[in-house]
């Protein structure tokens, strides 16, 4: 009988031991009534700088490349724009030569305003630092072209106007006309170096 008695006190010694640790625990994830329960989280993240505008235009292939694709231009709060470029029919591997000219696709200034980083695969991303989109509609109009390679860098093959309204905002282009397309297509630059 003494067996039992001690086996029924340890049962119950075990059953208030589980019973406050639930509490205890319960508790301790509870606010306190000081704590208002719905108090707002602060997080603190790193300081980001989210696109303030984007603006993009269609590349027009150039010399029968058959390449073509989008610009895209985005800046930030912190007078930063990134140009992206997103080309299709693009030789695999080889580096692209490219940049934002004055003028326009048919009456390109041959020396480059703002180089960008080589297009590989038909991908490019490059930094303009201290420049927002509105300073670059100042320093209109504008073209990004991309040459066939460093090699051949005096044969075009891709270029997109970039056309801004008058807020500043690049106006969205259509696909371009074939006598566009032949307008925009001379057959190489004749300036030296590009």
């Amino acid at each position: 009988m003494q067996n039992k008695n001690a086996l029924i006190g340890i049962g119950i010694v075990v059953v208030l031991v589980i019973i406050a640790a639930a509490l205890y625990f319960t508790k301790s994830n509870t606010p306190s009534p000081t704590e208002s329960s719905t108090a707002p989280q602060v997080i603190q993240q790193q300081p980001t700088n989210p696109p303030t505008s984007e603006i993009s235009a269609n590349f027009i292939a150039q010399n029968s490349s058959g390449e073509t694709g989008k610009v895209t231009l985005s800046d930030s709060a912190g007078k930063i724009v990134t140009v992206n470029l997103a080309l299709t029919g693009t030789p695999s591997g080889v580096a692209q030569p490219a940049h934002i000219h004055k003028g326009t696709c048919a009456t390109l200034d041959p020396k480059p305003l703002y180089p960008l980083t080589n297009a590989v695969d038909g991908k490019s991303q490059t930094t303009l630092d201290n420049k927002t989109i509105a300073e670059l509609k100042n320093e209109g109009p504008l073209a990004v072209n991309v040459h066939k390679s460093a090699q051949q860098s005096s044969v075009y093959v891709a270029c997109a106007d970039i056309k801004f309204d008058a807020s500043g905002a690049m106006m969205e282009q259509s696909s371009p006309s074939p006598t566009d397309v032949m307008k925009a297509s001379p057959k190489t630059n004749t300036a030296p170096g590009y």
